[in-house]
């Protein structure tokens, strides 16, 4: 008796986080119907289905092997299809701002190393403000393109105060500059022994002005008025 009120325990937590066979079968089977009837044009490869216990719902990804931009997940709950992301990932060009800024990401990161020395960094660049009328599906990374981009600035600072963050600031914007790569916003952020900085809301005007520094020290009192956000802990 005791062993099987163990193992019915085992089976009942078992099928509570990880669902069961059965409803898992059922799953795999209607997604690919649901596929096969709704994107048959879209040549999709997709994956077996895994339980979400937080949601009790089933999912599965669908991927393109002809465009690297179609991707997307639906969900299910046994044979029944609740819904996909298709249009909120693929047609509003999510996937396509993703990898854009990926690859915009990887081209900064390498800059910051080379031209200022920060080897470690983990500089990103976010292309979600692009308008989509200039995004296509799959389309080549074109720098000159993504003007609506931002970037933060993500490395370890020898020098937190605020002129040498408006330093590392305005070398970086030279850098760009020269190399093409023309951002709406500047942000920044450090961490180190359980402090940071992280400063936001900068754009080229802040930076071309040669009043960084005036208005970091602005931002850093709680002065809004620049549109500039700069918070810390930890450091003076």
């Amino acid at each position: 008796m005791v062993a099987v009120v163990i193992i019915g325990g085992i089976l009942f937590i078992g099928n509570a986080l990880l669902g069961n066979p059965i409803s898992a079968s059922l799953a795999d089977r209607a997604i690919k119907q649901y596929i096969e009837t709704t994107y048959p044009l879209l040549d999709l490869k997709v994956e077996r289905a895994h339980y979400n216990f937080k949601l009790g719902e089933y999912m599965a990804m669908a991927q393109s092997e002809t465009s690297i931009d179609t991707k997307f997940a639906i969900y299910s709950s046994g044979s029944k299809i609740i819904r996909d992301n298709y249009n909120d990932y693929v047609l509003s060009m999510f996937n396509t701002r993703q990898r854009l800024s990926a690859e915009y990401s990887a081209v900064v990161k390498t800059l910051i190393a080379k031209e200022l020395g920060f080897d470690d960094n983990t500089t990103m660049v976010h292309c979600f403000g692009t308008p989509a009328t200039i995004l296509q599906l799959d389309m080549q990374f074109d720098r000159l393109l993504l003007i609506d981009a931002e970037v933060t600035i993500r490395v370890k600072l020898t020098d937190y105060s605020t002129e040498g963050i408006a330093k590392v600031i305005s070398d970086a914007y030279k850098v760009f500059v020269n190399n093409d790569c023309t951002f709406k916003k500047y942000a920044l952020f450090s961490e180190y022994c359980g402090g940071y900085v992280s400063v936001h809301g900068v754009t080229t005007a802040d930076i071309e002005g040669g009043e960084l520094t005036n208005l970091l020290v602005k931002a850093k009192n709680s002065d809004t008025g620049s549109g500039i956000s700069f918070v810390s802990k930890g450091y003076n």
